[in-house]
C-alpha cells in the first residue's frame, strides 16, 4: 500500500504541474508504474512530498515572503 499511495500523490502533484504549465493532465498511477523504475517512484515520490509541505508552508507565509525556493535551491548546489 505505501507504493499505491506513494503513486497516487506523484500522479496528484504531477498534475498539478501539468495544470499550472497549461499542459493536458493525464498522469495516472497506471503510467507510472509502466513508466517508473522503482527507484524514480522512490525519488518523485520525495520530491512530491517536498512539494506538498512547501506548498503548506506558503499558505501559511506572510504574503510579503514570496522566495522562488527553487532558485535558492540551485544557488545553494553551484555556490553561485
Amino acid at each position: 500500500k505505501p507504493m499505491e499511495a506513494s503513486l497516487a500523490l506523484i500522479a496528484v502533484t504531477m498534475n498539478a504541474w501539468n495544470r499550472h504549465k497549461g499542459a493536458p493532465e493525464d498522469v495516472t498511477t497506471d503510467w507510472l508504474k509502466v513508466n517508473l523504475t522503482p527507484g524514480q517512484v522512490t525519488e518523485a515520490a520525495l520530491f512530491a512530498k517536498a512539494a506538498l509541505v512547501e506548498g503548506m508552508r506558503r499558505e501559511d507565509a506572510p504574503e510579503e515572503e514570496d522566495a522562488d525556493v527553487g532558485a535558492e535551491e540551485l544557488q545553494k548546489k553551484t555556490g553561485a
